[in-house]
């Protein structure tokens, strides 16, 4: 899984969960503070793959599937 834009990854997060995660939200799952989240919505900076999988498994246990997917296209 490689990186992927703040914006992208969040739009289609949004789409499968169907809920729109705060930044404050995002910070606390992936572990960062959320101004440095913040900072990164504001650049359209990357979610790295670990990160993406935390998210993810995170809103996996809030979701009847057994897999969340996220198209990207680089």
């Amino acid at each position: 899984m490689p990186k992927v834009k703040y914006d992208t990854f969040v739009s289609d997060l949004q789409k499968l969960i169907k809920y729109t995660p705060s930044v404050t939200e995002l910070a606390n799952i992936i572990g960062i503070t959320q101004n440095a989240l913040s900072g990164r919505k504001s650049n359209n900076g990357y979610f790295s793959e670990k990160e993406q999988v935390k998210i993810l498994n995170y809103y996996k246990h809030f979701d009847n599937s057994e897999y969340i997917t996220i198209d990207h296209i680089g």
